[in-house]
């Protein structure tokens, strides 16, 4: 009975050690993106990083990232989680290993307008003439600002008027300045209007 009963202990606590020495391998259970909102302007390159941890605490060297956009008109991103802003809106970006992921929002904002210059300095018209001005409009980051709305206005419609495209029209004799704004940036055109 006794040897039976030390046979029995036996067998069970080489079953207990059996059991304790089967680990399971630590699993990433943790993907974090270095911020997770980013205002840009159009144009603009956000360099992100990525912490990946696993299961037991470890941090994984050199992860295989997969990063997405959800809106790639607004913002993409490259394999080494570089962001491009292209244009306004808004963009969600989305870095995962395996069914692991954070994101990052983001908002893309057109770059404020810096300069408003007609490229002529002033216009001499006779009554009747019509003419076209040609506006320049740069943004903060000396590009052309294609998104920006200009708006027009003359200070003496009665000598010359303007419309919404920066057309001017001679309508008599004397001297009207015409004003082109964008984002409360402007310039002015000086006008003279004479008899043909």
């Amino acid at each position: 009975m006794l040897t039976f009963a030390r046979r029995a202990l036996a067998v069970t606590v080489a079953v207990l050690v059996s059991g304790c020495s089967d680990t399971v391998a630590p699993t990433v259970n943790s993907v974090t993106i270095d911020r997770h909102t980013a205002t840009l302007w159009s144009g603009d390159v956000l360099a992100t990083s990525v912490t990946v941890s696993k299961t037991n605490g470890e941090v994984v060297a050199n992860p295989s990232v997969t990063y997405t956009s959800s809106n790639e008109q607004v913002a993409t991103v490259d394999s080494a989680g570089k962001v491009y802003a292209h244009v306004a809106g808004q963009a969600t970006i989305s870095a995962a290993v395996g069914s692991i992921s954070d994101t990052l929002s983001v908002t893309v904002l057109w770059p404020p307008v810096s300069k408003v210059f007609f490229r002529d300095d002033s216009l001499a018209l006779s009554v009747g003439d019509a003419f076209t001005t040609w506006v320049t409009v740069l943004n903060v980051k000396g590009n052309w600002a294609t998104n920006a709305t200009l708006t027009y206005s003359s200070s003496a419609p009665s000598v010359a008027t303007v419309d919404g495209e920066g057309r001017v029209t001679a309508v008599g004799e004397g001297r009207a300045v015409i004003t082109v704004t964008a984002e409360r940036i402007s310039d002015v055109l000086p006008v003279t209007v004479s008899r043909p």
